[in-house]
C-alpha cells in the first residue's frame, strides 16, 4: 500500500467521523438506527434483497477467488464484492429506511456510509493502479 492510499484513507475515516458523529449527531440531532437482516418489521422486499445480496457476494466471490484462472485476477477485482456488498446493503438499508421512517432522516447515516464506502474502494483503485 502506497502512501497515498494511506493518506486519502485516513483523510477519508476523518472526514466521515466529522460527518457522522459531529454535523448529523451532534449539530442536526439525527440518530442512526441499526437494524438486523432479518429483523420482523423490515419491509419483505428488503429482506429478499438483503438475502439476493448475500447470495449473490458468495457466488461472485468464489468465483473469482476460487477459479482455475483467478491467480490471473487483479487484487481489486477478487475483493470488489467486497465493497459491492457493503454498498448496496447500506443503500438497501438506506432505501427502506427512508421509506419507512422519513422524518427521522436515520436514513443519512446509511446513505453516508454507503458513499463512503463506495470512495475508499475508488481509493484503493487508483492506489493500486499507480
Amino acid at each position: 500500500m502506497n502512501t497515498f492510499t494511506i493518506v486519502c484513507l485516513v483523510s477519508l475515516l476523518a472526514i466521515y467521523l466529522w460527518l457522522s458523529e459531529y454535523y448529523l449527531k451532534r449539530h442536526l440531532g439525527i440518530r442512526s438506527k441499526w437494524t438486523w437482516m432479518f429483523a420482523e418489521d423490515r419491509y419483505k422486499i428488503s429482506m429478499i434483497t438483503d438475502i439476493v445480496l448475500v447470495v449473490s457476494f458468495i457466488y461472485s466471490f468464489l468465483s473469482l477467488n476460487i477459479d482455475v484462472n483467478s491467480e490471473n485476477n487483479p487484487i481489486m477485482m477478487k475483493v470488489s464484492p467486497i465493497f459491492a456488498l457493503f454498498f448496496l446493503q447500506n443503500l438497501n438499508q438506506g432505501i427502506e429506511e427512508r421509506l419507512r421512517n422519513f422524518n427521522d432522516k436515520a436514513y443519512y447515516h446509511q446513505f453516508l456510509g454507503s458513499f463512503m464506502i463506495g470512495l475508499s474502494y475508488l481509493i484503493f483503485l487508483i492506489g493500486h493502479s499507480r
